[in-house]
């Protein structure tokens, strides 16, 4: 399936990655994706501990909790790793048409890639950027079918 245009999306993935700041963010960016584009199924894929709070704030259809690291503060945890092998098979069999993370992380955009949606968009920092001290990102636009440039100057 190609994607031309928003009226050809029917499945959106959000990726709740890290901590609770980011989870409220995202919560706020479902809800404008579900009022602009009503009908569309929108699911998060995140650290279970954020799934109370993604779900009081916001309507997510499924919610998918998984215990990989992303950051040093997380914990290592080899059965959360084999536990997402068979939920990355679940994820990757809805084939979303479009993944979003908000950070742009390259492990972040790497996840995205891994669920195998038709398109994995994320933001790419501008290497002034006071964000970008925050991300890791060699290669920053690798796994990434669209960037969004975000300008050094573009605070808010």
């Amino acid at each position: 399936m190609q994607i031309s245009t928003f009226a050809d999306v029917r499945s959106i993935l959000v990726l709740h990655m890290r901590n609770l700041g980011d989870a409220v963010m995202n919560s706020y960016f479902i809800q404008i994706l579900h009022q602009s584009f009503p009908g569309v199924k929108i699911d998060s894929l995140g650290r279970a501990e954020l799934e109370p709070v993604v779900r009081r704030l916001c309507d997510v259809n499924d919610y998918m909790a998984i215990d990989i690291p992303i950051m040093r503060s997380h914990p290592v945890s080899t059965r959360g790793i084999l536990e997402f092998i068979p939920k990355l098979h679940k994820i990757r069999s809805v084939r979303y048409d479009i993944c979003i993370n908000l950070v742009g992380d390259v492990r972040e955009n790497f996840i995205g890639w891994l669920t195998h949606p038709h398109v994995n968009i994320a933001p790419y920092w501008g290497e002034q950027h006071p964000f970008r001290q925050f991300i890791h990102r060699p290669n920053g636009k690798m796994f990434l079918d669209v960037s969004i440039d975000i300008p050094d100057d573009m605070l808010n």
